[in-house]
This record gives C-alpha cells, sequence and structure tokens, in this order.
C-alpha cells in the first residue's frame, strides 16, 4: 500500500465519474478510503498524500447519490414509420 495506490484510486474515480459510471466511481473511492484509513502517516519516502479522509468521504457520499439516481434512466429506442397513405387512411 502506498500514497501512489491511494492517488491512483481517486484519478480512477475522477475518469470513471467523468464517463458516467458513478458506481465504478464510488468504488475507487471507498477504496482510497480503505487504503487511507490503513496509512499511518500522510508521507511516506518522497510522496505527499493529497487526500483528506474528510474529502473523500464527501465524494463518496456525492458519489452515491449519483449513482443511485442514474439507477433506472435508460434509453428506449423508438422506431417511427411513416403510414402509407393508401392502405391506412381508409
Amino acid at each position: 500500500m502506498s500514497i501512489s495506490e491511494i492517488n491512483s484510486k481517486v484519478a480512477e474515480a475522477v475518469t470513471l465519474q467523468e464517463a458516467g459510471d458513478y458506481a465504478g466511481a464510488v468504488v475507487k473511492v471507498r477504496s482510497a478510503l480503505l487504503l487511507l484509513a490503513a496509512l499511518p502517516d500522510s508521507r511516506q519516502q518522497d510522496a505527499e498524500l493529497r487526500w483528506k479522509p474528510e474529502g473523500l468521504q464527501h465524494l463518496l457520499t456525492h458519489l452515491q447519490r449519483l449513482a443511485t439516481a442514474a439507477v433506472g434512466i435508460g434509453k428506449t429506442p423508438i422506431e417511427y414509420t411513416r403510414p402509407d397513405i393508401e392502405t391506412d387512411y381508409r
């Protein structure tokens, strides 16, 4: 486990939410929070931690709302055909 892993998970979450995959982003933020919770210090060797637990928790709550709102939204293809004037309008 390293700071770069936490930063990577957050970056992946940003990419997923930009693509509209809020559920996937939630998974990545949760992973970042778990890694952060197990990190005893905010610095390892030359790497610095850029994320505060409170900020990630806020992000997680926001993404969970978006993921919940996105469930059930879907696309239904609609096909339109013009009526045949000679047979449909008698």
